[in-house]
């Protein structure tokens, strides 16, 4: 994995150690974070992989913390994608980054009306062989493109809610307006999917996420 995704995982899973290191040492400050830390993943990522497409896998984490109205949001993933048919065939890999803020709409508890902003990033890779035939006149050429790497860049608008179902298990969704802002890589070699984002080929794309999640609180309520 790269180092900067090994960086985003590792911030993910340190969130709930530096909040409760904030409350310890000023547990009445008003700038002590809030709430706790929410951890949880993509069932709708799960939900597409089984009842559409299994050629497409994908799996993605979420996590925020917040203070006063404001949320700080880390979000990665892996994707792969496998096309196959009589004349060719498609393999690729790769991973997504996401960081942000929400801000919430609501007024005291724990529940999340939000919109917001993200700055995403993606590096994948991908390598296909192919057949052309040779129509009756010459034999068919088996042609084969060899690993390509990508780097893509992109910003995201945001809305969605966060919603407590039970104790400190939520449920929500996002939704995201995307505009890419840089991309890495040949073009001309048609790689299909960006990690994260969507089709290489557009500037701009809408994406839907469905989230449970799991708070770990600062403290005991």
């Amino acid at each position: 994995m790269p180092r900067i995704l090994k960086y985003i995982f590792s911030l993910l899973l340190s969130l709930p150690f530096y909040g409760v290191q904030a409350q310890s040492i000023s547990p009445k400050a008003d700038t002590v974070l809030s709430n706790g830390v929410r951890i949880g993943f993509d069932l709708s990522r799960i939900g597409y992989y089984y009842l559409t497409n299994q050629k497409f896998r994908s799996f993605e984490v979420s996590g925020d913390v917040g203070y006063k109205k404001m949320l700080f949001v880390v979000e990665a993933g892996n994707a792969t994608i496998k096309k196959e048919d009589s004349l060719f065939n498609y393999r690729s890999n790769g991973y997504f980054a996401r960081v942000g803020i929400e801000r919430n709409l609501l007024k005291g508890g724990d529940d999340v009306v939000f919109y917001g902003a993200r700055y995403a990033m993606a590096t994948f890779n991908f390598e296909s062989d192919f057949i052309i035939p040779g129509g009756g006149i010459w034999e068919d050429y088996l042609g084969e493109l060899d690993q390509q790497s990508f780097t893509a860049h992109w910003a995201e608008l945001v809305g969605g809610l966060k919603v407590l179902v039970w104790k400190n298990i939520y449920f929500g969704f996002t939704t995201r307006i995307k505009v890419k802002v840089g991309f890495k890589g040949n073009k001309d070699l048609g790689a299909i999917t960006i990690p994260g984002f969507g089709n290489s080929a557009k500037n701009n794309a809408v994406g839907f996420n469905y989230y449970i999640f799991y708070r770990i609180p600062f403290k005991k309520q």
